[in-house]
Parts: C-alpha cells; sequence; structure tokens
C-alpha cells in the first residue's frame, strides 16, 4: 500500500509539472499533496476529472466546466507581496474553457472623490476600478506570491463568479488572517470553492473554506450577498453542514483531525 501511495505521489508531482490533468484511480481518489494528508475531497461522481498544478488541485465540474473545489497549501515561503502582480485571466489549456464561457457577476467602480483641484493631486488616485475580469480566484495571489508560479492563478480553472464585495471584504481577510496568524508556525491546507449552483440560479449561491492547520481545522461558509463589512468570524459553520450543501466529503473516515481551529483566527 505504501508503495501504491508513493507511486500515485510521484504520478501526481509529475502531473503538476507539466501541467496534467489526471482521473480518479478505480481503488478511489487519488493521493494528491495538496491536499491534508494527500486525501482531497471526493464528490462522488462517476468519472470526476481532476486538475493538478504547482499550487493547486481542483475538481471540474463537468456541467458547468467550473472547478467544484481547489486544495492549496500555505506556508511562509509561499506568501509574498501580490500588488504588482499581472492578473489577466487566460484559458485552461487542459480543459475547453474560455473566457466567453465565464459568467461573472457585473463589475463593480469603487470611485474616490476628484481630487484634480488639490495640491496634493499628485500623490493620490481619482478612482479605482475592479473588473469583472479581476474577480475570483479561488487560490489567492497573496499567499503565493512568494513563488515562481504566481502566474498559475491567472488561468480560469482557479476562477469562481465571487462578487467583489465579497472577496475585497471577509474573504479577502480571511486568506489575510491564514498567512499571517499560521502560515508562519506550519503549513496551512485550504480547501475552497463555490456552492453548488441550482440549474435555475445563474450565480453561486455561496463559497466555503475548509482550513486544517495542526491537526484542527475550521469551515467557513460565505453567502453570496455577504456584506463586504462583515467579519469572516460571522461565516464559521459546520463540516455536516457543508456536507449537505456541496456534496463533498472533505476528510478521511479515520482522520484525527479536531475542530476549533477558529479560535487561532481571532474568532471567539
Amino acid at each position: 500500500m505504501d508503495f501504491v501511495r508513493k507511486f500515485i505521489f510521484l504520478l501526481n508531482l509529475f502531473s503538476g509539472v507539466l501541467g496534467c490533468s489526471i482521473s480518479q484511480f478505480s481503488s478511489g481518489a487519488p493521493f494528491i499533496a495538496h491536499c491534508y494528508e494527500g486525501f482531497c475531497p471526493v464528490s462522488g461522481v462517476d468519472e470526476p476529472q481532476f486538475v493538478v498544478r504547482h499550487l493547486y488541485a481542483l475538481e471540474v465540474a463537468t456541467r458547468s466546466e467550473r472547478a467544484r473545489w481547489v486544495g492549496y497549501q500555505i506556508s511562509a515561503e509561499t506568501i509574498g507581496v501580490a500588488s504588482l502582480l499581472p492578473r489577466k485571466w487566460f484559458s485552461e489549456p487542459l480543459l475547453d474553457v474560455q473566457t466567453e464561457n465565464i459568467i461573472l457577476p457585473s463589475a463593480i467602480k469603487a470611485t474616490v472623490p476628484d481630487l484634480s483641484d488639490e495640491q496634493d493631486r499628485n500623490y493620490r488616485l481619482t478612482e479605482t476600478i475592479t473588473e469583472a475580469t479581476e474577480l475570483g480566484r479561488i487560490t489567492p495571489f497573496t499567499s503565493f506570491a512568494g513563488t515562481p508560479y504566481w502566474n498559475e492563478l491567472n488561468i480560469l480553472s482557479n476562477l469562481a463568479d465571487i462578487p467583489s464585495t465579497l472577496r475585497l471584504g471577509p474573504w479577502s481577510r480571511l486568506d489575510q488572517a491564514l498567512n499571517e496568524r499560521l502560515a508562519p508556525f506550519a503549513p496551512v491546507f485550504v480547501v475552497s470553492g463555490p456552492i453548488s449552483q441550482d440549474v435555475d440560479k445563474e450565480y453561486s449561491s455561496g463559497f466555503f473554506k475548509v482550513v486544517i492547520h495542526n491537526e484542527r481545522y475550521a469551515v467557513f461558509v460565505f453567502e453570496f450577498g455577504t456584506s463586504g463589512h462583515a467579519d469572516y468570524c460571522a461565516s464559521i459553520s459546520s463540516l455536516e453542514a457543508l456536507k449537505v450543501d456541496t456534496g463533498l466529503s472533505f476528510f478521511r473516515s479515520d482522520s484525527l483531525l479536531e475542530s476549533g481551529l477558529e479560535d487561532s483566527l481571532g474568532c471567539v
């Protein structure tokens, strides 16, 4: 069994280097190093399709051609300054996912007062625009800007229809908390993605993050319309509820993980 697990690990590592797509083995879910203990979520789909890259792994939903979940591992070495990195989406070369197939929420413009007549006008910005194409990276830039593979985060398979109010608010603050409070001390494993869409809805109904660190975990579920001023601690949920919402199994049945990690993220 150890030999099989090592073989699968090497296969996934090789797939990540080449940017290959792999399928589920007949004996169960493949061992993927991006996920805790190599166990990524199991969806129960008969023939799931996985994509493994240097920074993340994901399962693609056949109907929507979007990520069902994305798994990644953060450490002190992967974190960097992302403010100047290019953010132009490009197509997933392993899948037939093109820009025109992606439905995003409307672009939101955040405008500050016109300061063109002020003495310090050369030091200010008069308008900040967040375009629709800048929204929704499931695996965040800030957690991997310190790696040479950051451009993988611009591949469309890493996209979800996260509204800018959520993405720039509690979603981003949770990512920052993971980087600052947890990653410097031990690797942080994250599984994140959209809550399953209803066929009659244009967008996802919400988004989730399952965070694992030092053998403890926390679950966060954000509704689609979550306010940008909301505290991410208000979105704490349970693993049981998330399983119902997504249909995913997140840990091995014999896992010894305990809940309560939210305490380390400043949530009381």
